[in-house]
């Protein structure tokens, strides 16, 4: 049933409910108003609006009133008397999803003699934009596994929208934008790489609404980064591998461009091939390595718990890249209580580190020895040995051997203070045969808001000076900023070098970055700014950016705007600029409908003008094609013009796992007749741990290839008990349980009681017993309680069992009886096969009487229950169902599991009731509520009723009539006491007729009245959150308050749901909300602000 708002819009209630009341008639007395001075009327109104429409002076007399109205809304008016001089008014009922926009009205006002006059009104509907973006909850993905996830993007709003998708995180989102008509769903692919350390991560997906620029909605996929747990309890090692082989004929080597600015999240501009971009931001260049050569990767890893008290692991990888250029790395680690080594190697054993700790109550104690080998195969040897005091005071000596001998030692201290941390060092140096001192100075302060990091460091030997200065803020919006600064001097040579960027970022639409830089490589700044404006359905972007460097001056502005067009999305762009002493510029256009893309444009710079022409097909899945047209011409402002064209086409099929495809280029005049090339690609991601893909061209006659692949197998398992032992053990002890079947219930075992294989929770943890009835355990030292587990409560039952203590690798068994019981079930039905809800039903037998109440499917079930006859009786509403007879049964072990359903008569079924056609319809919410809320009822009688009580929970509930008595309302108190789902009849009466129906009122007890939570959980300072409470109760107002005294309105939602967006606190540390219903708290909400309080 669709439940709408009640009293959202009073006032035009109140206004309907007066002209209804004054019969839709002008008498011009006191109620003035002007009539209208056309046939044609324009009018206001928001869905749900009750909306009273003035018609043209029809003349005076009765008239019967008919319209033509769009699906859903209601004439209230049926028939009208219009007085000498004035307007006739009619009433409107719009539905919660009218549509958005004008909407066609025709009145027909039909006189007693027939004559119709037709009278025409426009209703502008307002836009009420909502949507919803679902992603599934949770998942599980491997180290470095690449895996797609179909979100789906559902438009509940009245008016079309342009949704635009953003997605925070190691992942994708295909498409960017989508369009949608009222109630339409499109699905959306998510693509997660997994990258980084740590064991979880979060993918939050955005959509932002083209009607409402501050409507937004998200969704969350949390991901749990692992290989799952080994068999078996305790300490668990994981192990890694990944191989990723590869060798070719003509490969070829990217290089990689380093930004020049550090990123600041900016409003991403939306492009296509062909359109024009904006000066420095260069391809990625490719450079032949030329003949055979083989590439790729290695590595492998072991790591986890070793014992109950130590923990560590080991790390190695090797790559090669095309140059013929290895890198390695492998690492050993081990921390077993206070005590950490860790080892490190690169560059085969060129460099290895081996350095341990011990932190022994206030002091920390290291030693540290290294050996590095310098470019000529000189080696340097070293050893360091150090003792710091928790109060911040440290003493270090180091000895260096070899190609670079000498000595340090250092006396100093650093301690925080609050945001500040200092640090002053003092040290005695000797390199070669010279002495002398170094001074080491440093100071840091932190805050919520900025980091700053001062060092400076003399050495008097070398005449070394070297200062720095960083400062960063925390956070991006709507102010960020970071600065640096260094100088550098060794003898007579002294080098400087400052930056500085600020960014500004203030909402979604608007992003400005400025740099400075100035050193000894002279000065340079640079200004980068985007702005979105949403105009209707379209987006118009501008990016601008200016540059000085090395004394030259670039500069450019580039302008995008997306807007819907037959049935997809158009995008222009225009380019105009200054770069390098010439003029820049460029236009282009593109059209984008699902999986197809056609775009083209030109771009010149100075005398180089560049046209493109890209079109392409690329589903999800499926088959693929793509072709794409660059013609260069060179030399337009002299007389050498040169012109060249270059053709690329591919073509193959696809899925989410894996794809194939032909390519071939084509470029005519470079050489004999031109240069074509062609082949074959393929990649694909077989099983989850391996992927391949590989390439095959003839490039003008020469053959080059790529062929490379990806293995990533991974798991864990149980710590190996020796290297358990040999890192101090568990530190648990073993508890053994021991279940035999009590059958002449004594509490003992007796000879010939066997034992029982059962499931049995120990301390939360399940342990299930083998067929002689035992099992071993080892837990960590503690009390801990044994209870069956939920599996067998049917068929077993044990006594409640005192806590058992289990010591510190000590060993305690546990005699456990076990009774084998029966269990009874079954379901109350009515002579219709509806079940009944609420009732309650008693048994009798051996061990004396128990009781059950049936649920909200009328199922019942008693279990725990000893061998022997019983009877069963139900107890019922007498207005509602006949005395059903006591059941006669017997439970025994051959049959310990008995199912008996029973079959009641209702008092409507015997009585003759006479409905003189009479329909009732009872709707009542589909959704469970707590106890002691208050729940709305409608019932729909056709043709009418004269009254219509709802009965069965307390005092009989009388429903107010509406629509002539057709439709009845009201609210049903649900008592505190009511626990349970239950089943309620509405009697509706009409003269001597009378109709029942029953409904099922669903009620959770578990359900708390109002829940306030705040997301995220772990904010940054000053973070946007959201607040998302529910309220079941009824309410008129609803606020948030927060620690300090500040109170917030939340805005109402759908199904009980109020929302309110609010900033972090700045200050790192715990925080919370408290839920204020109608000013009374219900409920509170924390959240976390991270960082260094």
């Amino acid at each position: 049933m669709r439940r709408r708002a009640i009293g959202r819009r009073l006032a035009p209630a109140l206004g309907l409910t007066a002209l209804l009341a004054l019969g839709s008639t002008w008498s011009g007395g006191a109620l003035a108003q002007t009539p209208p001075t056309s046939s044609s009327l324009t009018l206001a109104a928001e869905p749900g609006d009750f909306l009273t429409v003035p018609l043209t002076r029809p003349g005076a007399g009765a008239y019967q009133v008919t319209a033509e109205l769009p699906p859903g809304w209601a004439l209230l008016t049926e028939a009208l008397e219009a007085g000498e001089g004035g307007p006739a008014f009619a009433a409107l009922h719009l539905p919660e999803d009218a549509l958005a926009g004008p909407q066609a009205l025709v009145f027909v006002l039909t006189d007693a003699a027939g004559a119709a006059q037709r009278v025409a009104v426009t209703v502008v509907v307002g836009a009420r934009p909502e949507f919803t973006v679902t992603l599934p909850d949770t998942d599980r993905v491997r180290p470095g596994e690449r895996k797609t996830y179909v979100a789906r993007v559902t438009n509940l709003g009245n008016v079309r929208d342009t949704l635009r998708l953003e997605v925070e995180g190691s992942a994708t989102v295909t498409p960017d934008r989508v369009t949608l008509e009222p109630l339409e769903s499109a699905e959306v692919r998510v693509v997660y790489t997994q990258r980084g350390p740590g064991d979880g991560d979060l993918v939050r997906l955005t959509a932002r609404s083209s009607v409402d620029a501050d409507l937004s909605r998200e969704a969350l996929l949390g991901l749990r980064v692992g290989l799952g747990a080994g068999a078996g309890a305790g300490p668990q090692l994981t192990w890694s591998v990944e191989v990723s082989p590869g060798v070719g004929v003509g490969a070829v080597q990217p290089d990689v461009i380093q930004p020049d600015l550090t990123p600041v999240p900016l409003p991403e501009v939306p492009t296509l091939p062909g359109l024009p971009t904006l000066p420095g931001n260069p391809e990625d260049a490719a450079a032949p390595a030329g003949g055979w050569a083989w590439f790729g990767g290695v590595s492998a890893a072991v790591q986890g718990q070793l014992s109950d008290y130590a923990a560590g692991g080991i790390t190695y990888a090797a790559r090669r890249d095309l140059a013929g250029q290895l890198r390695d790395e492998g690492t050993a680690s081990l921390q077993w209580g206070d005590f950490g080594v860790q080892a490190r190697t690169r560059d085969l054993f060129r460099t290895a580190e081996v350095g341990a700790e011990y932190r022994l109550g206030a002091y920390s104690l290291g030693l540290n020895t290294w050996r590095t080998v310098g470019e000529g195969g000189e080696a340097t040897y070293g050893v360091a040995a150090s003792a710091s005091h928790r109060s911040g005071a440290y003493l270090s000596a180091a000895q260096t051997f070899g190609a670079d001998p000498g000595n340090a030692l250092t006396v100093g201290w650093s301690r925080p203070f609050g945001a500040w941390t200092p640090l002053i060092g003092v040290s005695a140096v000797r390199h070669g045969d010279e002495w002398g001192y170094g001074l080491s100075q440093g100071l840091s302060y932190e805050n919520a808001w900025l980091l700053v990091r001062q060092t400076y460091a003399f050495d008097s030997v070398r005449e070394a000076h070297d200062l720095q200065v960083q400062v960063s803020s925390r956070q991006q919006q709507p102010f960020g900023v970071s600065a640096a600064a260094q100088l550098n001097r060794v003898g007579d040579v002294t080098r400087t070098a400052a930056s500085a960027q600020l960014s500004y970022r203030p909402n979604e639409d608007l992003g400005v970055v400025a740099g400075l830089s100035y050193g000894s490589d002279g000065f340079g700044a640079r200004l980068l700014a985007v702005r979105e404006w949403q105009l209707g359905r379209a987006d118009l972007f501008v990016l601008g950016q200016a540059e000085y460097r090395r004394g030259e001056v670039s500069g450019a502005v580039q302008a995008t705007a997306a807007l819907d067009g037959l049935g997809g999305e158009w995008r222009l762009s225009g380019l105009l600029g200054y770069a390098g002493g010439s003029l820049l510029y460029g236009a282009g256009a593109g059209y984008l409908r699902g999986p197809l893309e056609v775009s083209g444009g030109v771009q010149g710079r100075g005398s180089t003008l560049e046209g493109t022409f890209h079109v392409a097909y690329r589903p999800e899945r499926g088959l693929y094609a793509g072709a794409d047209y660059v013609m260069k011409a060179t030399g337009l402002s002299g007389t050498g013009l040169g012109l060249t064209h270059d053709l690329r086409a591919q073509v193959g099929y696809g899925t989410d796992r894996w794809s194939a495809g032909l390519v071939a280029a084509y470029a005519p005049g470079a050489g004999e007749g031109g240069r074509l090339s062609y082949g074959v690609t393929a990649s694909g991601q077989l099983l989850p741990w391996l992927s391949v893909q590989g390439q095959a061209l003839l490039d003008g006659g020469h053959p080059r290839f790529t062929v490379g692949g990806r293995l990533t197998p991974g798991g864990s398992f149980a710590t190996p008990d020796a290297v358990v032992s040999l890192f101090g053990g568990r530190n648990a002890g073993t508890l053994t349980v021991r279940s035999y079947a009590d059958r002449n219930r004594n509490g003992a075992r007796d000879p010939g009681e066997p034992g029982v294989a059962t499931e049995l929770l120990v301390g939360g943890q399940a342990l299930s017993t083998n067929a002689a009835g035992e099992a071993s355990v080892l837990l960590r030292p503690g009390p801990y309680t044994v209870e069956l587990g939920e599996g067998v409560l049917a068929q077993y039952v044990i006594p409640v069992l005192p806590p058992v203590e289990v010591r510190l690798r000590g060993s305690v068994t546990l005699e456990i009886p076990v009774r084998e019981v029966a269990t009874l079930q079954g379901r109350v039905l009515d002579g219709d096969g509806r079940p009944v809800v609420g009732a309650q039903l008693s048994l009798s037998g051996p061990g004396g009487a128990v009781q059950a109440v049936t649920d909200s499917t009328g199922a019942y079930r008693l279990s725990g229950l000893d061998f022997g006859p019983y009877q069963l009786g139900v107890g019922l509403d007498p207005a509602l169902y006949l005395p059903l007879a006591p059941v006669a049964l017997t439970l025994s072990r051959e049959a310990a599991l008995v199912t008996r359903d029973l079959r009641v008569t209702g008092t409507a079924d015997v009585q003759g009731v006479t409905a003189d056609e009479l329909g009732v319809q009872v709707y009542l919410p589909d959704d469970p509520r707590p106890p002691g809320t208050t729940l709305p009822v409608t019932v729909e009688v056709e043709p009418g009723a004269d009254a219509v009580t709802l009965e069965g929970l307390g005092v009989p509930l009388a429903l107010r009539p509406e629509e002539g008595g057709r439709v009845w309302r009201g609210l049903l108190p649900l008592p505190p006491e009511q626990r349970t789902s239950t089943e309620v009849q509405v009697v509706a009466r009409r003269g001597e007729a009378r109709a029942t129906a029953r409904a099922l009122v669903l009620i959770d007890a578990e359900l708390p009245l109002a829940t306030l939570q705040v997301v995220p959980l772990n904010a940054l300072p000053g973070q946007v959150m959201e607040l998302r409470a529910v309220v079941y109760s009824a309410a008129t107002r609803v606020q948030v308050r927060s620690s300090s005294g500040q109170v917030t309105e939340l805005l109402p939602g759908a199904d009980h749901t109020y929302r309110a967006e609010l900033r972090a606190d700045p200050t790192p540390g715990e925080y919370s909300y408290t839920l204020l219903v109608d000013g009374q708290p219900r409920a509170e909400g924390r959240y976390r602000v991270l960082g260094r309080p």
